[in-house]
């Protein structure tokens, strides 16, 4: 997918470029629909890997913001509220509405699609592709 914005979670270092990064991604996800390379389960695939690369993008910020000892338990709560809680609250609570909305997106393209491997791979339904999916930034 031409533009798929992977190398701009993969470098965003601030919380709110991660973000940001993640609404691009929710964002174009429903352009899959005029990819004739990406079937569902190559799709449901994409999105495990984006997810897994949330997961490293917000533990190396927090790595970088907090190197000095590497500690966020030293922080004061109002300051740990403020530099880490809120932001990756926020994140977290913006990924959940927009996969809630990507789940719909997945499954309607499931029946108009009828079987996920269209092109003889597997013929799991829509659903069990779905479950299937690791959400990495949850581990």
């Amino acid at each position: 997918l031409k533009g798929y914005p992977a190398p701009v979670l993969a470098a965003a270092r601030e919380w709110e470029k991660i973000g940001g990064a993640m609404d691009e991604v929710f964002g174009y996800l429903p352009k899959v629909r005029q990819s004739k390379y990406y079937d569902l389960e190559r799709l449901a695939r994409l999105v495990e890997a984006t997810t897994f690369t949330l997961r490293e993008r917000m533990e190396g910020t927090l790595r970088e913001r907090y190197s000095r000892n590497g500690i966020v338990l030293g922080l004061e709560f109002g300051e740990f509220e403020k530099e880490v809680r809120a932001p990756t609250q926020d994140i977290f609570v913006m990924f959940d509405a927009s996969f809630v909305t990507f789940k719909e997106f997945f499954l309607e393209q499931g029946r108009m699609r009828r079987r996920v491997g269209e092109g003889g791979g597997t013929l799991e339904t829509p659903a069990q592709v779905l479950k299937g999916i690791t959400l990495y930034h949850k581990d």
